[in-house]
């Protein structure tokens, strides 16, 4: 049974020159901070979870983390984010083994895919599912691999953008391409539209939830400023 819990947490942003690499405290002090935000939401959800199914937790969890910005905190939320998440879970779960899959999500890449339509050298946007796992990746192992993968239909008028998905983690004993028809599937579970979107809809259901936050102006000073707890487990946003 599908189930579905959300959280808003206010936070200030890094500044520009965190955000550009060339002021690392801050840089750093970002980082620690979005541990924090992530592992105890994390929590609040497997708390969630095993509230509403009869005191089980789940075997396994995909996370799929967009936002994490430069090469440096990329580095940082691999070297500090992953671990301690991975280790707050582990105490949450006691005697449970819950094994966690930690892939970054980059929508902005500067690469681009396109497929010959025929011999004569005509060229078009590939296909919804279409994925480039070999020749312009970082990493090809097992486990622990990136890949692009374009999900939605993309007019004819534009060139594709696919979507950089990379798997920093993985203690899960899914393979590499249940992984990625995992991540492909993901982009029609998005109720907020007839058929497949860019990224998979947990990344959606985030940016629909900070765009209502941002609307309505809340601010998370109080209880009554942020959205109530009643809504956690309704898509109230979209």
């Amino acid at each position: 049974m599908t189930q579905h819990f959300s959280q808003a947490h206010f936070h200030d942003v890094e500044t520009k020159q965190a955000k550009e690499g060339k002021d690392t405290f801050p840089l750093e002090n970002a980082a620690a901070k979005r541990v924090g935000i992530i592992r105890d939401f994390m929590l609040a959800a497997l708390d969630n979870f095993q509230k509403n199914s009869n005191g089980q937790l789940p075997g396994q969890i995909v996370v799929y983390r967009d936002g994490v910005g430069g090469p440096q905190m990329k580095v940082l939320c691999k070297e500090r984010e992953v671990i301690e998440i991975s280790e707050a879970i582990s105490k949450f779960a006691k005697n449970t083994i819950i094994k966690i899959v930690y892939i970054f999500v980059d929508k902005n890449t500067g690469v681009r895919i396109l497929e010959s339509f025929d011999g004569n050298g005509h060229i078009v946007n590939p296909g919804p599912g279409t994925c480039v796992d070999k020749g312009i990746v970082r990493r090809d192992g097992d486990s622990v691999f990136d890949f692009f993968m374009v999900s939605n239909n993309n007019p004819s008028s534009a060139t594709a953008m696919p979507v950089h998905y990379d798997v920093v983690y993985n203690s899960s004993d899914i393979t590499k391409e249940v992984i990625k028809e995992f991540t492909y599937h993901q982009a029609y579970g998005y109720f907020g539209f007839a058929g497949p979107i860019k990224v998979p809809a947990t990344l959606k259901y985030a940016e629909r939830l900070a765009n209502y936050v941002k609307t309505v102006k809340f601010k998370g000073k109080n209880a009554n400023d942020q959205p109530s707890n009643a809504l956690s487990n309704y898509l109230h946003y979209i």
